[in-house]
């Protein structure tokens, strides 16, 4: 097994897109065919009885447990008009950190270019089955207090756009009470 994929049963759309699309038009027209097939497959499964169910809630704990944030470091691209990694379809390239409940990345709100398959790029998929954000939420009430996630950007032309995400960062991880960063 060369990637987790291997394993899995995968449907693979193939696309003719129209000329004169761009970047974000093709972008925009791929999402939206994909999200069709999607609901069709869930719609075809609805009724069916899964195999195993793990619920994920952030509760309200014990409070001498340690409050930790994940600060998940998004790699986008300045150099192109979709920076690589969306949040709710749009993209995130001139985004200021931004928080979320950690279901938002299980449930697909994050996704990549839809433009690129390249098996080099990270993917929805790996989003979604983050492997630290489901050990944290599984940690949740029994050894730590899991606060949620910091969506960040991580690649600017510019040194000031390290500095500010970095401070906001900071800042917004204070402001919850995180005693810990991951």
């Amino acid at each position: 097994r060369v990637t987790p994929f291997g394993s899995t049963i995968n449907i693979v759309l193939l696309f003719k897109l129209i000329d004169g699309l761009t970047e974000i038009e093709a972008h925009t027209a791929i999402q939206l065919a994909e999200f069709k097939v999607a609901r069709r497959l869930a719609e075809a499964v609805r009724s069916m009885i899964p195999e195993s169910v793990e619920v994920f809630e952030l509760s309200k704990v014990d409070d001498s447990l340690p409050r930790v944030v994940y600060i998940f470091g998004c790699v986008t691209e300045w150099h192109h008009p979709h920076s690589g990694v969306a949040y709710y379809g749009m993209p995130i390239g001139e985004s200021l950190p931004t928080f979320i409940h950690p279901n938002e990345l299980l449930d697909g709100a994050l996704t990549t270019d839809a433009r690129r398959g390249s098996g080099i790029m990270v993917n929805t998929w790996s989003y979604m089955n983050h492997p630290l954000v489901f050990q944290l939420l599984r940690e949740h009430g029994k050894r730590l207090n899991f606060l949620g996630v910091i969506l960040q950007r991580t690649r600017f032309e510019a040194e000031l756009g390290k500095q500010i995400t970095a401070e906001v960062t900071s800042q917004m991880a204070r402001l919850l009470g995180a005693e810990g960063a991951v």
